[in-house]
């Protein structure tokens, strides 16, 4: 794994434990509850259920990969085996009433503590990963530049070259694109400073404005997708209800369109914002923003993302917004399980190569 992503992957693991709505507060919150309602059973079981839930998400997402990766005793982690098993066990015995204060207190404390433990040592872990990436990528935060990671996880993209090749020149294509509206000098060539496996990550180095823009752009497409994906798996029981009224069930037929065009709408609504100078200097410039619009749209169906890598002592507003844009970027992975085949296919088929465009 690339020192740059190990680096962000700590970042991002910090974040979600330490930061002010980070995980390390809700289970402080989770023993308040407890404190304050010492002879509510009923709610310290729902307590107990929920860090129950808490660990199995944690263990099911990014965040085992991460800890598991980075840190050396990962049996002693807050998501290890046996934290697991310590409450699953206490949900399961016949504690008598008057003591699961005591035992599920003690328990939770004990949580905490490894807990902090493993954000102490992430923390250790990114003061040293932080020095070393200062000093073999320090040459790439000069100039008004960061470095941006561009993750590919749609797997027609990465598991053929044919197909990669294509992506790779639809991002060289749009990069220039977006450089002439923003009325910015275009590179000769955006060098690739590492590739990392698993999706693919492309690492660039580009102007801060350029990276800023491209989060909004993919921000505000991802979230846009995020309705449509949540409307999709609520709609099967709404459409249930209707029993035989064609009438309704042809409305959300077409609520379900009018969300699929929505997300094109709010990108390219997103763009126009960006546009420095929208005159005769930029030659085809309405075409050009059609070509971005549905180049975002096709990357955020696709499930790729955009990300800041940013100096390791930049706690900019940049990175709260990369990181709001990657927590409803995980929603839509989630939500797009549910989707039945023929919503798949319809996805594909809307959303297909938009190379033929850009000429």
């Amino acid at each position: 794994m690339d020192i740059l992503q190990i680096k962000k992957n700590i970042d991002d693991a910090i974040y979600a434990l330490e930061g002010q709505s980070g995980y390390a507060n809700k289970v402080a919150g989770y023993i308040h509850i407890i404190e304050s309602n010492r002879n509510d059973t009923d709610q310290m079981f729902i307590i107990l259920d929920n860090v129950i839930n808490d660990i199995k998400s944690f263990r099911s997402g990014e965040m085992y990969d991460t800890l598991n990766y980075l840190l050396p005793e990962m049996t002693k982690s807050f998501i290890s085996d046996a934290s697991l098993k310590q409450f699953v066990d206490f949900k399961q015995a016949q504690n008598p009433v008057i003591e699961i204060y005591n035992k599920l207190h003690r328990v939770l404390t004990s949580y905490r503590t490894r807990l902090l433990s493993d954000i102490s040592k992430l923390n250790d872990l990114d003061i040293i990963i932080s020095r070393l990436v200062k000093k073999d990528y320090e040459q790439y935060y000069k100039n008004n530049k960061i470095l941006m990671s561009i993750e590919l996880k749609n797997k027609y993209s990465i598991s053929n070259l044919y197909y990669f090749n294509k992506e790779l020149r639809k991002w060289n294509i749009a990069l220039r694109m977006f450089y002439e509206i923003q009325n910015k000098n275009t590179p000769e060539d955006f060098e690739i400073i590492a590739v990392n496996q698993g999706s693919i990550d492309i690492i660039l180095n580009l102007d801060l404005d350029i990276i800023n823009s491209l989060i909004d752009l993919f921000k505000a497409g991802i979230e846009a997708y995020a309705a449509y994906l949540l409307y999709k798996s609520k709609v099967f029981e709404i459409v249930k209800s209707y029993g035989n009224n064609q009438k309704l069930i042809d409305s959300e037929k077409v609520r379900e369109e009018e969300l699929l065009n929505n997300i094109e709408l709010i990108v390219k609504e997103e763009i126009d914002k960006k546009v420095s100078r929208k005159d005769s200097q930029i030659e085809s410039i309405e075409k050009k923003l059609d070509y971005l619009t549905e180049f975002v749209v096709d990357n955020v169906v696709k499930g790729n993302n955009v990300s800041a890598i940013a100096p390791p002592d930049n706690n900019s507003k940049l990175l709260e917004k990369d990181r709001e844009k990657n927590k409803s970027l995980k929603m839509n992975a989630e939500h797009y399980k549910y989707l039945d085949e023929n919503s798949q296919k319809l996805l594909s088929e809307k959303y297909t190569d938009i190379d033929k465009k850009s000429k």
